[in-house]
């Protein structure tokens, strides 16, 4: 799968947003984001196991995912929505333990 964001126009779009993002985390959150860029994610949540795909929507949020990154420095997985990361607030983290599988997009 080619690298998207679901609500930019355009490839420069993708580019900004993306980088606006990792800026943010960084600076918000003192993230130390890995180079690659994730398509889908499959994790544990208690007795329950979602995957987490860039464009669908997430099931307990019922917001599109925006972006998947990882912070390496401590194994958390952040999931980005409107809401949660991109527009406001944190996004989701989810710790790398409980993750099962990741996808990275193609390029």
């Amino acid at each position: 799968m080619k690298f998207f964001l679901p609500h930019a126009h355009d490839a420069s779009e993708q580019r900004k947003i993306y980088s606006e993002l990792r800026d943010f985390l960084a600076g918000e959150l003192g993230a130390c984001l890995a180079d690659q860029k994730i398509f889908r994610l499959t994790h544990r949540h208690g007795d329950e196991v979602y995957a987490i795909e860039v464009g669908k929507v997430h099931p307990l949020t019922e917001e599109t995912v925006e972006a998947i990154l990882h912070d390496e420095s401590i194994g958390v997985y952040y999931l980005c929505t409107r809401t949660h990361g991109m527009v406001r607030g944190h996004p989701m983290a989810v710790g790398a333990a409980d993750v099962e599988s990741v996808v990275l997009f193609d390029d």
